[in-house]
């Protein structure tokens, strides 16, 4: 994720440059208040904050620059934020099959926001070569 991210800050449009400091940071901070949280799970709130984030520059991303590889991003964004809704909300402990089952979904769509914004970023390098004349 932070490799898509950094790709897409060095080479991206604006919005892939808001996109990625916005996943970033919502990476990072969601990571660091797992860890600080008793039993890995930090309150809901504060989890609702880290990804929120990302969801609101995605949407700002998609429908500012026009962007079908972030409104793809946006979609898994929110399929994650349901995701960890449901495993903060669960009285399912850690180890559970149920929780095992949400954290490994939630990883996936990690790996489909980082190819989304990747994908983005790509997009964005192809329209500017073709833009520039020869």
């Amino acid at each position: 994720m932070l490799g898509a991210c950094l790709f897409a800050a060095l080479r991206g449009r604006r919005a892939e440059q808001l996109v990625a400091a916005a996943l970033a940071v919502g990476w990072v901070g969601s990571a660091v208040s797992s860890v600080v949280a008793p039993d890995f799970r930090p309150p809901l709130p504060l989890a609702l904050i880290w990804d929120l984030l990302p969801a609101l520059a995605l949407l700002y991303g998609a429908l500012g620059a026009n962007g079908l590889w972030l409104g793809a991003a946006l979609i898994a964004q929110g399929a994650q934020l349901g995701l960890r809704i449901m495993d903060l909300t669960a009285a399912e402990p850690i180890g559970t099959p149920v929780q095992f089952t949400i954290s490994m979904a939630v990883n996936v769509l990690n790996l489909v926001l980082a190819a989304a914004l990747a994908g983005s970023t790509l997009s964005a390098m192809r329209a500017r070569e073709t833009i520039q004349p020869a």
